[in-house]
């Protein structure tokens, strides 16, 4: 049976955060207040992890979910990270931006199952709420909306576990989203590209990249 733990998401409590970190490092699946939407959430080093994703979701199994990192040096372990994404990353995370990076071969810190043809997602949250728990993992951790694929993404954890229900094991409730838009999602890999828009304009970024150019 699941549980719902109540936090405020600006100053989550140790209670609430090590409980998050007890329910991943089993490999269950948590719901998760972010500073965009709520995320539906496991542990990223462990196969088959993806499978349980998709079948909550109803999601098919090519679309590859980002995953939540304390910092870039985390994200090391197991990408590819160039000079744009050094600065991209130093501008905007953390921050609701999911950077897409080519995948390191034969890195084991990360399942394959979450490696797409453009490599791996990342995001630097700037949730207290997941901040805190990724300071006291040693593991990514996945962020995908949790929501059923194609549909909005409910605000409350109250509509997801209306939809959701004993499929998650560990919802923590940090009230109404306070964002509908998502994070915007940014692909490194031979280029930039813009592959979701977000809360961070595209206008926003082709500038802050032309600048850097104009400076280099």
């Amino acid at each position: 049976m699941s549980r719902i733990l109540r936090c405020n998401p600006a100053r989550p409590g140790k209670a609430v955060l090590n409980a998050v970190v007890e329910a991943l490092s089993a490999g269950s699946v948590v719901v998760l207040p972010t500073e965009t939407q709520y995320s539906l959430s496991v542990r990223a080093d462990i196969d088959g992890m993806l499978e349980r994703i998709c079948r909550i979701k109803k999601r098919d199994k090519s679309l590859m979910p980002a995953m939540f990192v304390e910092d870039l040096e985390m994200a090391k372990r197991f990408c590819e990270i160039n000079a744009v994404a050094e600065k991209l990353a130093a501008k905007y995370l953390p921050g609701p931006m999911t950077l897409v990076v080519p995948g390191k071969k034969d890195q084991s810190a990360v399942s394959t199952d979450f490696l797409s043809g453009y490599g791996f997602g990342i995001r630097v949250s700037s949730s207290q709420v997941i901040a805190g728990v990724m300071e006291r993992v040693v593991f990514p951790v996945i962020a995908t909306s949790a929501n059923i694929s194609r549909q909005l993404t409910p605000s409350s954890v109250k509509e997801i576990s209306q939809i959701m229900g004993d499929e998650v094991d560990l919802y923590i409730d940090g009230g109404q989203c306070r964002a509908t838009t998502p994070s915007t999602v940014l692909k490194l890999n031979g280029g930039a590209d813009i592959l979701r828009h977000g809360q961070i304009p595209e206008a926003e970024i082709r500038r802050f990249l032309e600048g850097e150019k104009s400076h280099g």
